[in-house]
């Protein structure tokens, strides 16, 4: 199989941020001193928030100013709703499923300048299923 220029495919702990942009398939295309984007769509809310806030800044802290954060979570703002959909997803999966509030989801760009600001994603029937941002190192 042919290699593609600039793709590295690298097993890590998300929650690591030092080890995985230590990592060497990482550090052969990511350069931490040069401008970088991380993409953490649909994964920080398998963690508590204060602990994805300290995994995304754990990244930001080990970019280049002008490195990018980019973050989808899933959120749902019907209680009874989210209750069946958390219990449904735990019991196949054994995994804790967050929902974050808004304001958790925004300390997940602290110290950040945003570039799209935290806010809903709508989903079917203007029903909100994830909460999405953009935010850029100074």
């Amino acid at each position: 199989m042919q290699k593609a220029q600039g793709v590295s495919v690298t097993r890590a702990d998300l929650c690591a941020p030092a080890a995985v942009l230590a990592a060497p398939g990482v550090r052969e295309v990511i350069d931490p001193a040069e401008l970088a984007c991380v993409i953490a769509a649909m994964v920080l809310h398998f963690m508590p928030p204060d602990e994805a806030a300290g995994v995304a800044a754990g990244y930001m802290r080990r970019l280049a100013p002008g490195s990018v954060l980019v973050v989808t979570a899933g959120r749902n703002e019907d209680p009874d709703r989210w209750e069946q959909v958390r219990a449904e997803w735990e019991a196949v999966t054994a995994i804790p499923l967050y929902n974050f509030s808004r304001a958790e989801f925004a300390a997940l760009f602290a110290d950040l300048e945003f570039i799209a600001a935290p806010g809903p994603v709508a989903g079917p029937r203007g029903a909100v299923y994830g909460l999405g941002g953009t935010g850029r190192k100074t």
